[in-house]
């Protein structure tokens, strides 16, 4: 039982140190190549969150990782450890640069349905704490950005915290739609959607 509940915490720990890495890549200074680092850091991600499903199940493993994404949707200093810091350290990266993202008209509504479905899950399966409500509130926010459209192209901008908490939203909505097998083919077209998207974005990030 020990050793079972070393693993998790060590599993938990990696997702959460490669969560800050991704954060880290996006926010500092420019490295050799963002998309690949980036890339690693998702890769890494989706694997501990495997291990971390054969050990404790889907319901519980799916708890975890978005406690430790809401953890890192806005980086905290050490000093910001209570619920009212967490939303001062948001409102502070409201103001912070913002990321650039264009899409296709179909990839956008394939992003905002995967926000719905992440949302209703984490309303109807999971209680109500801290670290969901800031999630919910970053894609709340990044459902209201403004945009702009130029025939089948839309553009946006979206703060750190926003992207972040959609990376787990799209992670975990691939998860729950597999979960669900078999599902619509709609399912599958926003999936693929979403994924087309968040490659061509990382792709413009190689240097």
């Amino acid at each position: 039982m020990t050793e079972h509940k070393s693993e998790v915490a060590r599993l938990r720990q990696q997702i959460a140190e490669e969560y800050e890495a991704a954060q880290r890549g996006l926010t500092g200074p420019a490295i050799v190549s963002r998309h690949d680092f980036i890339t690693a850091r998702m890769e890494g991600i989706a694997r501990a969150s495997a291990e971390l499903r054969q050990l404790v199940g889907e319901a519980e493993a799916m708890q975890i990782i978005i406690e430790v994404n809401g953890n890192v949707v806005v980086e905290q200093p050490q000093e910001h450890s209570n619920h009212r810091c967490k939303e001062d350290a948001m409102e502070h990266e409201e103001h912070a640069a913002l990321l650039s993202f264009e899409a296709t008209t179909d990839e956008y509504s394939a992003i905002h349905h995967v926000i719905d479905c992440y949302i209703f899950y984490l309303e109807a399966a999971l209680p109500p704490s801290a670290d969901r409500r800031l999630i919910i509130a970053a894609l709340h926010s990044l459902r209201l950005r403004p945009r702009e459209q130029h025939g089948n192209t839309v553009s946006w901008q979206c703060s750190h915290a926003e992207a972040l908490a959609f990376a787990g939203a799209a992670m975990c909505y691939s998860r729950l739609i597999t979960m669900a097998m078999p599902y619509s083919i709609g399912e599958a077209e926003t999936k693929r959607l979403v994924i087309g998207f968040q490659k061509r974005y990382l792709d413009s990030l190689k240097s």
